[in-house]
């Protein structure tokens, strides 16, 4: 009998994902010799290339060369090969980096498992291998993608129910206790105070100041100078105060509506892909990437069924405020002028800035 794909996820017995989940090894192994990246020559779209590219790694997977398995190769960081019908979903990283940090990417999944988030659950993991066969092994997640166009056409029932799923797993992000966590990570106060005190030093220098008392000169010891009338210093200043106030919880970190599952019959959210680069943080930054561009009705259904979601995207603009600044300072770091040009034009044609903490304060760019 052939089982629908939701059946077919539900079929995995707890039994079977620890006994062979007890494969897989959740440290960071070395793989000597790897290349920085799978090879793609070739590829360009050409069928030959993306068959050879499957054949490699069906054979990584162990799987047969007539496996229905297909291969999905839009992701920017990762591989998959997927099968819907036995429910499972192999996923290679494509970068060295990548490579280095499967075991944790494995770790992290499992403990959100346990912390009860909708997410896929590791079967199996091979980390000590190189680009190209190293690969982790998760339980398939059934249903459409949020940004499907499917979904724009699902009646207005359906979209508030997606609406109302969503607000629901939301908050149970927020709610979640992540520690202990896998990955070292600083607090997310800490991590705001010193992202803050870097922009202090490296980027306000360089932003036009209305007299010299407005521009910022770096102690020898680069501690951050908050400045009463220079606007940047009031965006970091809000920043820092929101990060030092803001509750604590799950932070998924690429909550586009590419990660979101649903099914498209019901509403109902199936699942949530892509914990790679989850952490303890302030849930406002989930709230806000995943109602940005939303359908309208899907994201009045969201804040009308838990109003108390307005005020995480009260907190995210005093974030999204330094967006700018941020930019600049990334531009720094990797020698890129292009992004620097680009983050002084955006910091520039941001508009006016009142209260940064009560009052309003526009996302970057708008």
């Amino acid at each position: 009998m052939v089982r629908s794909e939701y059946e077919a996820a539900a079929a995995w017995p707890a039994s079977l994902v620890r006994s062979r989940g007890t494969r897989a090894r959740f440290g960071r192994q070395s793989a000597p010799g790897r290349e920085s990246r799978v090879p793609r020559s070739g590829m360009g779209g050409a069928a030959t290339g993306r068959a050879e590219l499957r054949a490699g790694y069906l054979a990584a997977a162990g799987l047969p060369p007539d496996s229905p398995a297909r291969l999905d190769i839009r992701g920017t960081r990762q591989d998959v090969l997927v099968d819907p019908g036995a429910a499972l979903v192999w996923r290679f990283p494509r970068y060295a980096d990548d490579l280095d940090r499967l075991g944790t990417v494995a770790a992290i999944h499992t403990r959100v498992q346990e912390l009860g988030m909708p997410s896929p659950r590791v079967i199996d993991a091979v980390l000590d291998a190189p680009l190209g066969q190293a690969h982790l092994v998760l339980t398939y997640l059934p249903g459409i993608a949020l940004d499907d166009s499917r979904v724009a056409q699902c009646t207005a029932e359906i979209r508030t129910r997606i609406g109302a799923g969503i607000a629901d797993l939301l908050l149970a992000l927020g709610r979640a206790h992540p520690d202990p966590w896998p990955e070292s990570r600083p607090q997310w106060s800490s991590l705001w105070h010193q992202q803050a005190r870097e922009i202090a030093r490296r980027v306000l220098p360089l932003l036009p100041a209305a007299d010299p008392s407005d521009h910022v000169t770096p102690d020898p010891e680069h501690e951050i100078r908050f400045l009463e009338h220079t606007a940047a210093s009031r965006v970091l200043a809000a920043a820092v105060q929101t990060a030092a106030g803001a509750p604590i919880g799950l932070v998924h970190s690429d909550l586009g509506g590419v990660n979101i599952r649903l099914d498209p019959t019901t509403g109902a959210v199936t699942g949530l892909l892509d914990w790679d680069h989850a952490f303890p943080g302030d849930p406002a930054i989930d709230t806000a990437a995943v109602t940005a561009g939303l359908d309208p009705v899907i994201r009045t259904a969201l804040l009308t069924a838990r109003p108390a979601l307005r005020t995480g995207l009260r907190r995210f603009d005093a974030y999204a405020a330094t967006w700018p600044l941020q930019e600049i300072l990334w531009g720094l770091d990797n020698e890129r002028p292009d992004l620097v040009t680009d983050g002084l034009h955006r910091w520039l044609a941001r508009g006016d800035v009142d209260d940064p903490v009560g009052g309003r304060v526009p996302a970057a760019g708008s």
